[in-house]
């Protein structure tokens, strides 16, 4: 069964993301439990999400139950700004903005427990991605109202996938001593520390590490298990 209510909404990289999953006999935005899925598979559902995860974490809970569920969200990790000017003219250039596999706890803050689930995986294609934007007076006051209206795949740049928290786990479990605090870890890493900080939070409710001390206005966290100093 296919439905065209989620094909006349989807975006250009939705599409090409979704194309990139279809193999011959899946069915293609159908019905199941009352929710449209993207691509229903013989032994999963794979669903594909652009934007914020907590417009569709209720959706993943609750078809989680019963079915297994292959989550896609790709990060950008090369942008190109393509703006429409007024003019009829077009301008590109390469954004200086770069995303890294890090990003993806900025995400899951929204469902920090869904990656533990024993029937849900997830993918993180890193990609080159276009944004196309047009001037809009009224809007998007923060990028001097250029509104983005439209995103390309260009091409992807490689994939990760993770099955579990430890796999999460391992993209810290090199870089960081025995204990550490957000600040200690948003440096070992290269990331900033609002996305250090959104990253122990889902690593501590999936129970990956646990907080032991405090030193200061610092939080010291440490993996579970591990004998307490």
């Amino acid at each position: 069964m296919t439905s065209n209510i989620g094909i006349l909404n989807e975006s250009a990289l939705h599409r090409s993301l979704k194309e990139l999953q279809v193999d011959s006999g899946d069915e293609i935005e159908c019905v199941v439990e009352g929710y449209i899925v993207d691509v229903k598979k013989a032994d999963k559902i794979v669903e594909i999400q652009t934007s914020n995860l907590h417009r569709v974490a209720k959706k993943i809970q609750d078809l989680v139950r019963n079915h297994f569920l292959h989550l896609v969200y790709p990060i950008a990790e090369q942008t190109t700004i393509t703006k429409n000017l007024v003019d009829g003219s077009v301008t590109r250039r390469k954004s200086p903005k770069r995303g890294t596999i890090y990003d993806i706890f900025g995400a899951l803050v929204s469902a920090p427990t869904i990656i533990s689930h024993p029937k849900f995986s997830l993918e993180v294609p890193m990609i080159h991605e276009e944004q196309i934007r047009v001037f809009d007076n009224n809007k998007a006051w923060r990028r001097r109202h250029w509104v983005i209206v439209e995103r390309r795949l260009i091409e992807p740049i490689n994939t990760h996938i993770f099955n579990d928290e430890e796999d999460l786990w391992s993209l810290f479990s090199d870089l960081l001593p025995e204990t550490f605090t957000s600040k200690e870890v948003a440096h070992r890493v290269g990331i900033g520390r609002r996305l250090a900080q959104q990253s122990l939070y889902c690593l501590r409710r999936c129970g990956v590490v646990e907080m032991v001390g405090k030193q200061r206005n610092e939080l010291i966290y440490q993996t579970m298990g591990q004998a307490k100093t």
